[in-house]
């Protein structure tokens, strides 16, 4: 059938499945790789062997009349293992018959590049935490989107009350306006900017005297998305 030609030439999984009897009716070369059955195990089986095993007896789509699109699942895999996945399922006329089409793709790649983020995130965070210098990163509304401790600890606050906030939320006006002036220099020139000497109060009433580098951070167009500053006592 051309139906089936199509679907086997797709590089996506595809299943389609009886949406009274459960039973997988078709299943291309993908989807076989995908489950890890040949496709003569898989034709004729009911898809909860393969598919969302919880939802026997509630399937979204039979049984609560909803439509999947984009919607993130897990299948099992025949040696036991699982694969995380994108699907969408909706009802289909094929041929005069009706059936439950399901797409899908892999996401174990994309998880796994997702996990190595969040582990280099948790890692670079780590760094910033422990470094001694106060961190901070503003966005372009001037925004405090990033603090380290060092930064917290100055300020006497919680990094809940300071993200979010400007340095009119924070410091003296006539403070604030001396770190607006040079904000909006980084943003301006588009390239890093030494601060003079500036005599400041911390939260503990100690005076200090420092030293402020500011630079832009930019987009893939170079463009100042936001502004990363470190300040040395």
């Amino acid at each position: 059938m051309l139906k089936n030609e199509i679907f086997d030439a797709m590089p996506i999984g595809i299943l389609l499945i009886g949406p009274k009897t459960h039973r997988i009716e078709y299943a291309n070369p993908v989807a076989s790789e995908l489950i890890g059955a040949p496709l003569e195990e898989l034709v004729g089986s009911i898809c909860h062997k393969f598919i969302c095993p919880a939802e026997e007896g509630r399937c979204p789509v039979t049984d609560l009349g909803q439509r999947l699109d984009r919607s993130e699942g897990i299948f099992f895999r025949k040696d036991g293992g699982t694969i995380p996945i994108l699907k969408s399922v909706s009802h289909a006329n094929l041929g005069g018959r009706e059936y439950l089409l399901e797409s899908f793709m892999d996401l174990s790649e994309i998880k796994r590049i997702e996990e190595e983020l969040e582990r280099s995130e948790r890692f670079l965070r780590a760094i910033i935490d422990n470094f001694p210098s106060p961190i901070f990163v503003k966005d372009r509304a001037f925004r405090y989107v990033l603090t380290n401790r060092a930064y917290e600890e100055y300020l006497g606050k919680s990094k809940e009350e300071i993200l979010g906030k400007t340095d009119y939320e924070l410091y003296p006006k006539d403070q604030a306006d001396f770190f607006r002036k040079w904000d909006e220099v980084v943003i301006e020139r588009g390239s890093p900017v030494d601060i003079p000497e500036e005599v400041s109060t911390d939260a503990g009433g100690v005076i200090h005297t420092l030293y402020v580098k500011k630079a832009p951070l930019k987009d893939d167009r170079g463009e100042v998305t936001h502004i990363i500053g470190v300040t040395i006592d």
